[in-house]
């Protein structure tokens, strides 16, 4: 008997969920900013309300005047009145490439033939010389979803990997058991256009614990970390372990931007213990430093330039479209990619 309720139950909450209609309460969207110098960033964050946990993300609409970069979204579910309740949470780094009044189009999603979709933001980008820009559109109030279509966003540019650093100049010269060097593939680029920042910290012997790496500060640039590596490389009659710190560099404003000092804090072994300047670990610290770089931006020429051009820089663009299936029954959904 208590076989038969159970089959019964699970039966009744199968067809329940098999009826249930997808619905989205709410979708906003939201930036930290109205009002930025074109070398600052936006973060821009989507937020979905709705009774499904696996609900696709929003659709990216056509940004001509920013590059995004997506983040891990954030979910979390909920019950209220016994229904269930997904908030799906998506953020985004916008950097601008032009000044002036810049609009970031809706965000949707197409659920059930139904189109949902953000209220268009519009962002204020100057440069430093421009001044303040007027005040009274940062106070226009932001709106909930409303049911409108929305174009398909283009592919954002590929960060190409960062090739290895070249090595120390002067290989027969003595080098420190310890040493760090940073190095560019290109020193002067376009807007926009990427370069590849490597910074090589060197060491002959063993450091106590983990060396701390502070990357340099970066003025009229952009960032995209591409990972750290590690090696080894014989210099000077010496076998060094090198960390290779990899970075994507990409230039915001013309003229010159600077890559400041980067720098390693590290503790040698075998130090002497009785030394009265030590660190909280016992033994004194050392940092190795990078000196500056300075990169030439260039502004994208005019010669040549189509008349629907955007800003869009990068190479080997690819678009393609594909079908989950190429057979299908006709009650069965399929997706276009």
């Amino acid at each position: 008997m208590f076989k038969r309720r159970l089959l019964f139950f699970i039966f009744m909450l199968c067809a329940c969920c098999a009826f249930t209609q997808d619905v989205i309460t709410e979708m906003s969207a939201s930036v930290n900013k109205l009002d930025v110098d074109v070398t600052e960033s936006i973060t821009l964050t989507v937020k979905v309300v709705s009774n499904n946990a696996a609900l696709r993300a929003p659709q990216t609409p056509s940004l001509p005047n920013f590059n995004i970069y997506s983040q891990e979204p954030r979910r979390s579910l909920s019950r209220e009145d016994g229904q269930i309740k997904s908030t799906q949470t998506y953020t985004y780094t916008l950097t601008s490439r032009f000044s002036g009044v810049s609009t970031i189009a809706p965000f949707t999603i197409t659920l059930d033939d139904k189109t949902y979709k953000t209220e268009p933001i519009e962002v204020i980008v100057r440069r430093k010389e421009q001044g303040n820009a007027a005040a009274a559109l940062a106070k226009r109030p932001q709106k909930k979803a409303q049911v409108k279509p929305a174009p398909k966003a283009p592919a954002a540019p590929t960060v190409k990997p960062a090739p290895k650093a070249p090595a120390p100049a002067n290989p027969g010269k003595k080098l420190e058991d310890f040493f760090l060097t940073a190095s560019v593939d290109k020193a002067s680029v376009y807007l926009d256009q990427q370069t590849n920042l490597s910074i090589r910290f060197y060491q002959a012997q063993r450091a106590e614990g983990t060396p701390q790496y502070q990357r340099p500060k970066l003025e009229g640039l952009i960032f995209e970390d591409l990972g750290v590596t590690q090696d080894y490389e014989d210099l000077a009659g010496k076998t060094y372990l090198y960390t290779e710190f990899k970075t994507a560099l990409f230039g915001v404003v013309p003229g010159k931007a600077r890559v400041g000092e980067a720098s390693v804090t590290y503790v040698p072994q075998n130090q002497n213990p009785f030394n009265i300047f030590l660190t909280s670990s016992g033994k004194e610290g050392q940092k190795v430093i990078t000196a500056p770089i300075i990169l030439e931006v260039k502004a994208l020429p005019a010669a040549g330039r189509p008349d629907n051009f955007y800003g869009a820089v990068g190479e080997d663009y690819k678009i393609s479209a594909s079908l989950g299936k190429h057979r299908t029954r006709i009650i069965t959904k399929f997706v276009k990619q």
